[in-house]
């Protein structure tokens, strides 16, 4: 239901309040969740970044969500970067968070949903190499699913340059048959 909703009721503001007010506080969980990561997606897709910017912001941890600054809001498209820029006292715990979502992500192998490359990307351009070198041994073999998108490729690319040797073989084994 709630995947047709987010398709049909896009256009109408009433409708999109309505749907923004229901998933405010659950972002979290319903992206990192094998059956509502769908209906995240559709929202991601269907809305503008716009209507979505206080849904986006739950994805950097509870801290943005809920004390989110006015320059925060009026950027259409808030990043990990911009947020840290603008909070740097906050700069670990929101790295954990992040990482939190994207190990489950991985786990729940979510590597085919924009929203989540997107986030997997965001969180690839500010972590430190130690970090990804540990995410590159979790998901080289879905490399092949992360390519599909332009943020994506950037995580295979950030995946290869700080992985070990054992990770990039595994990435291009998984890249055999596609190429």
């Amino acid at each position: 239901r709630q995947l047709k909703v987010s398709k049909y009721c896009h256009s109408e503001p009433a409708c999109v309040k309505l749907i923004v007010n229901a998933m405010k506080g659950n972002m979290a969980k319903l992206a990192t969740h094998a059956v509502a990561s769908r209906v995240v997606e559709s929202l991601f897709s269907n809305m503008t970044s716009k209507q979505t910017v206080m849904l986006k912001q739950e994805f950097y941890g509870p801290h943005f969500a809920l004390f989110a600054n006015d320059a925060t809001l009026l950027s259409d498209n808030p990043t990990l970067e911009s947020n840290l820029a603008l909070a740097p006292d906050k700069k670990d715990v929101t790295l954990d968070f992040v990482r939190h979502l994207v190990n489950k992500g991985v786990e729940k192998s979510l590597f085919g949903l924009t929203y989540f490359q997107k986030l997997f990307a965001e969180y690839v351009g500010v972590a430190p190499p130690i970090e990804i070198r540990a995410l590159a041994a979790t998901s080289a073999d879905h490399a092949i699913h992360l390519l599909s998108t332009r943020s994506g490729t950037r995580v295979v690319a950030a995946l290869t340059a700080y992985g070990t040797a054992k990770d990039r073989k595994r990435i291009l084994k998984s890249l055999k048959g596609y190429t």
